[in-house]
């Protein structure tokens, strides 16, 4: 395993929007000693300074997983990480952040039984990691809308991605040059697939 990288800066959305949410909320904890900028005025765009280390990613889903522990028991995850896949210059702490926020999502939002996949492929330059359900899915027309801070016009607690653990997700995966986007499973269920660089760009 390879050494921290140098540093590089990434926005990381950690503030909802002040009309909706008044007060402010904080960056993940050990990383308020890197903020570099704040941006204004509707929402903060909080820039860290992202301590890149090369790791394998299948390291940083089973550090998920095991955070997550007996959350999932009653929901089956399968990985299909293999190691062979090269490394991902990232900061393994958020990444793994973004593995146990989709998953947790699942065994909040699905019925007991459901079954999580997590995979990982070689897209070109970066990597494509997948975490799928085989639950109830998502409502149609409204796959962006889940990474919203909250939802509007429905209550928190029935909203599948409501609250600030998709958005943070997003804003996580952009921070490091990647994308997030979610979708509906033709056969049943969701699917999240974010992109991860394989060669960070500096400068």
């Amino acid at each position: 395993m390879t050494g921290p990288s140098p540093s590089a800066e990434g926005a990381f959305d950690i503030e909802e929007d002040e009309a909706r949410a008044p007060g402010r909320m904080r960056p993940p904890a050990g990383f308020a000693g890197r903020i570099v900028t704040v941006e204004r005025p509707a929402r903060r765009m909080t820039r860290l300074r992202l301590e890149l280390e090369r790791r394998p990613l299948a390291d940083i889903v089973e550090a998920a997983l095991r955070e997550l522990g007996a959350l999932t028991a009653k929901h089956p995850v399968t990985v299909d990480v293999p190691r062979e896949l090269p490394l991902v210059s990232v900061e393994p702490e958020l990444v793994q952040r973004v593995f146990t926020s989709l998953v947790g999502n699942v065994v909040k939002h699905t019925p007991a039984g459901t079954h999580v996949t997590i995979s990982a492929r070689v897209a070109g330059d970066f990597l494509e990691v997948a975490v799928e359900d085989d639950g109830p899915g998502l409502p149609e027309g409204r796959e962006e809308e889940v990474f919203e801070s909250f939802a509007r016009g429905e209550r928190q607690a029935t909203r599948r991605g409501a609250g600030l653990g998709l958005a943070i997700c997003r804003a996580i995966v952009e921070a490091h040059g990647g994308t997030i986007r979610s979708e509906r499973r033709a056969e049943k269920g969701a699917r999240f697939v974010f992109t991860l660089p394989l060669r960070r760009a500096h400068g």
